[in-house]
């Protein structure tokens, strides 16, 4: 299990209504993501092994960061859990 699989683990114990989908690189390389939605709300995270997590509110276009980036998974798993338990007017 790498560290996305387990903040999803970590997402799915917190809000086990959310739904969490996730997108493996094409190279052992590249960056994993996992979209993650909840009463209408969503947020995303891109993983890159050694470089942490990235999560925005919505999904960018090409080339765009994320919102934040942290290193870990704790810090991630506040950042999604806000995302996804606020209203999108009160951000």
């Amino acid at each position: 299990m790498n560290d996305l699989h387990h903040l999803c683990e970590l997402i799915a114990a917190r809000a086990p209504e959310a739904e969490i989908a996730v997108d493996e690189p094409l190279s052992g390389a590249g960056a994993w993501f996992a979209d993650i939605s909840r009463h209408g709300q969503r947020a995303v995270v891109e993983w890159r092994p050694g470089r942490g997590f990235g999560v925005s509110s919505e999904a960018g276009g090409y080339g765009e960061g994320p919102d934040v980036v942290v290193a870990t998974s704790a810090e991630a798993l506040e950042r999604v859990l806000k995302l996804i338990e606020t209203p999108v007017a009160a951000r």
